[in-house]
């Protein structure tokens, strides 16, 4: 989007934000193309962040990251706050777990796990890990209860799908630092990564979840530091609107007739991003409920559920089964490993070991 100075000190206020809304959509889909490639094409992807700020080199980790969430109730401070909620009675009457009754309470609370956000620290990632919680009747979680420490926060959202009435539900989120070897540990958070990581949570969290930064960050400048080639003209169009404003470009009765003309129709643009993702927030929470009867599918065809400890036939490797989507199917999985067991399972090489 070539403009030199002399053509943005032309412009009127109109203008130039008709030309900064289309820089920053430039922007926005700039970052998107990145994250496309980080999952089309990870070579090409990994020589651009080697060559890049620190930035790009944390999104490109956190599109190829394999290090598998821990369980929530190793995660202590979450464990806690789960306990808690979980003697509160309105909760605990209304929670029915989907996991076996063997499973630990904390760990079947928490339906779903994911690293929503990652910054490299000293060879290190520091992540944010999210936990997806059941959905409950609107006010069924209390407000005391939500959690909002150094080491992470918990959210309630309200939704509502269709004609079939309103729901709320829990996300927690924890930060901490993750090793080579996948060891958690949240005790060691640096304060100013911490923050950097925070700032960038947000945009990090719709690539990973949505795949795409939308139209609802087109004002929010996301991930700051990334760089693209439309951050100049960004830059430029900014101090050439400050310019407009200390010059006096517009009356303040000549901005109150354009507020008047245009405030219905911001009014209107927000409640269509508002609708946008309720939208998606629909279809994430029947993308989870899809592999949730795949799940169930898979643990009735097998004889095998998640919690399973089992051993192969041949080798002796033991491990924890989960379950988990991949390549749009529910596979089994080996806990905190990439050994994906399904098809071996199905030939009867591996047996569950029995605990007392």
């Amino acid at each position: 989007m070539p403009y030199d100075t002399d053509e943005i000190a032309k412009l009127s206020n109109r203008e130039a934000d008709c030309l900064l809304a289309q820089a920053r959509r430039a922007r926005l889909a700039e970052i998107n193309r990145y994250w496309a490639l980080c999952q089309s094409n990870l070579e090409h992807a990994a020589q651009l962040a080697a060559a890049a700020p620190p930035i790009v080199s944390d999104i490109f980790y956190l599109s190829s990251y394999t290090h598998s969430p821990p369980l929530p109730s190793t995660v202590a401070g979450l464990s806690k706050a789960t306990t808690r909620l979980l003697e509160v009675r309105a909760i605990r009457d209304s929670f029915v777990p989907s996991s076996p009754a063997s499973t630990n309470p904390v760990d079947a609370f928490w339906e779903d796990r994911q690293v929503v956000g990652l910054k490299v620290v000293n060879g290190e990632a520091l992540v944010v890990l999210r936990y997806d919680g059941p959905l409950f009747n609107p006010g069924t979680v209390p407000a005391s209860e939500m959690i909002g420490e150094e080491y992470g926060f918990m959210v309630c959202q309200r939704e509502r799908i269709g004609d079939g009435g309103e729901f709320e539900y829990l996300m927690a989120y924890v930060i901490g630092v993750m090793d080579n070897n996948g060891n958690w540990d949240s005790s060691r958070i640096d304060l100013t990564s911490r923050n950097d990581l925070m700032r960038d949570l947000e945009a990090m969290e719709a690539l990973v979840v949505l795949g795409r930064l939308g139209e609802e960050f087109l004002e929010l400048h996301p991930l700051p530091a990334f760089p693209t080639s439309c951050d100049a003209l960004i830059a430029q169009l900014q101090a050439h609107k400050a310019g407009l404003r200390r010059a006096g470009a517009m009356t303040i009765e000549q901005q109150a007739i354009v507020d008047s003309r245009t405030l219905p129709l911001r009014d209107r643009m927000a409640q269509l991003h508002q609708n946008m993702g309720q939208a998606e927030d629909e279809i994430a929470l029947i993308r989870r409920e899809i592999a949730e009867v795949e799940a169930r599918a898979l643990e009735e065809e097998t004889g095998f559920a998640r919690g399973d400890k089992v051993r192969h036939r041949f080798t002796g490797h033991e491990g924890i089964l989960e379950i988990v989507n991949f390549g749009g199917t529910a596979q089994f999985r080996l806990h905190a490993t990439a050994m994906y067991v399904t098809e071996d399972i199905r030939r009867g090489e591996w047996v569950k070991v029995l605990t007392p």
